[in-house]
């Protein structure tokens, strides 16, 4: 589908940026052309949808209105809701995370570790046991 004016604008809106700021950004010596370029262009290049992705905060799918009606996500912005899970896409707060979890996980292994070597110990009491019923004295 192709990328209008109005289309731009929309997105624009909803993350609270101004379609000016946006057309200086595009194109700051050239204070003339506005967001319409999208609506009279045919083909809009790569450079211009990255660099409409990074003022406005979204997707390259967002922004071409791919359909992901086949169960695909989309995830842009810092909030993002995947099936039913909030997702934070923000970098510092997804390292916290992985931080976080990396010693939820080690602790976990300290724990499995403690509990296989006491377990590891009653088995071995426990054939002990078993070779004195047998009369084996090991």
């Amino acid at each position: 589908m192709r990328i209008t004016s109005d289309w731009i604008k929309s997105l624009a809106e909803k993350k609270q940026i101004r379609p000016k700021a946006i057309r200086d950004e595009l194109w700051p010596k050239q204070p003339t052309r506005g967001l319409s370029y999208f609506d009279k262009s045919d083909n809009c290049t790569r450079k211009y949808i990255e660099k409409l992705c990074d003022l406005i905060g979204c997707t390259a799918d967002e922004l071409l209105r791919r359909d992901h009606s086949n169960g695909t996500n989309i995830v842009s912005g810092n909030n993002n809701n995947v099936g039913t899970v909030t997702i934070s896409s923000d970098v510092k707060v997804l390292q916290d995370t992985i931080k976080d979890l990396r010693e939820i996980i080690s602790r976990q292994d300290l724990e499995l570790s403690r509990k296989d070597a006491e377990l590891k110990a009653k088995n071995s009491q426990i054939d002990r046991l078993i070779n004195l019923a047998k009369g084996n004295s090991k």
